[in-house]
């Protein structure tokens, strides 16, 4: 069996194909999406990337605005779940799973009724919520039309900008820097983009390490807490430019231009999770990073310890204000 990469964990790969997918293709549609079929009656919440669920514990989350494109249905179990160590993922024709040993394991289900079964381990209820929202979905973008990148998003007023970056560059930091600037919080570590270039906002709740106000408080979760995203958008916007974070201990702190040459290179650097699903992902991925390459694309260069964040949050708003229309 092929070994295949997830998080960075080793995981036994399957083979994947263009199967079913959840609901509409996102590539036929604009702003306005084809709503999906659903029960009457039925209480959806939204949980990021245009996808509501029903069932799900958490009264935290915003109801459906009724125009999503994708709906699943949530469940949950106890049970055992040491398939593999550390993380994990596997495509079936059923759709897929993925988990981690010990702890949680999630089934994507892309025939009807889309559904994703979550198996609690060691995992707590809140746990497994957060996981789910947190972690597995970005795993399983591709099977809603969606490619996702390594970074986070935040809105100007000329829309979308992307800060993509390896784990532990600062991503998120600077994200919630320019948050306190004014900048809308759109998503954190998965940037999801569909087939015409529009990222899709994430979940209304990020984990976060930095100080957190008590009423936007929510929960804990992988030693981090849990809160809501002030005044956040569910439709999907228009990137109106992309940064990638080049840190590097002898760094002048700037933003340059990408060279043609490395535009392609840096975007594909940063496609998360690439082992999952990746003969499905394929042409989405190399169409979003084409996309992106034609449009405003910039090196972000800092020397952590001796730039703060405060600093580089400066050189992106300026960069926002004199690159961005």
């Amino acid at each position: 069996m092929n070994e295949e990469v997830v998080n960075g964990n080793r995981q036994a790969g399957v083979r994947t194909s263009n199967g079913p997918g959840f609901g509409e293709s996102r590539a036929d549609h604009g702003v306005r999406l084809a709503r999906v079929e659903r029960r009457p009656r039925v209480h959806l919440r939204f949980i990021g990337y245009g996808i509501v669920a029903s069932g799900l514990p958490a009264s935290c989350l915003p109801e459906s605005r009724g125009d999503e494109p994708h709906a699943l249905e949530w469940t949950t179990s106890r049970g055992d779940v040491t398939e593999a160590r550390g993380s994990w993922a596997k495509e079936d024709r059923d759709g897929l799973t993925v988990g981690w040993g010990g702890y949680a394991r999630y089934h994507f289900r892309t025939q009807r009724p889309y559904s994703v079964q979550a198996v609690a381990h060691s995992a707590s209820d809140e746990e497994l919520f957060f996981c789910f929202l947190l972690s597995a979905v970005p795993l399983a973008l591709p099977l809603f039309d969606l490619e996702p990148l390594h970074g986070s998003g935040v809105l100007c007023r000329g829309g979308a900008i992307l800060l993509l970056g390896s784990p532990r560059a600062g991503k998120s930091s600077l994200a919630s820097a320019l948050e306190r600037r004014g900048y809308g919080l759109l998503t954190d570590d998965a940037c999801a983009v569909d087939a015409v270039g529009q990222i899709w906002p994430g979940p209304p709740l990020i984990a976060s390490t930095g100080p957190v106000v008590d009423s936007q408080e929510v929960g804990r979760f992988a030693g981090k807490k849990v809160r809501r995203v002030s005044g956040h958008r569910s439709e999907p916007l228009p990137i109106a430019g992309t940064l990638v974070l080049a840190p590097a201990h002898r760094s002048a702190l700037g933003i340059r231009g990408a060279a043609r040459q490395e535009v392609f290179t840096a975007l594909l650097a940063h496609v998360r999770a690439p082992a999952v699903l990746r003969d499905r992902r394929r042409a989405l991925q190399l169409g979003v990073v084409a996309r992106l390459g034609r449009g405003n694309v910039g090196i972000l260069s800092y020397a952590p310890g001796r730039h703060s964040v405060e600093e580089t949050a400066d050189v992106i708003s300026n960069w926002t204000a004199r690159e961005v229309r």
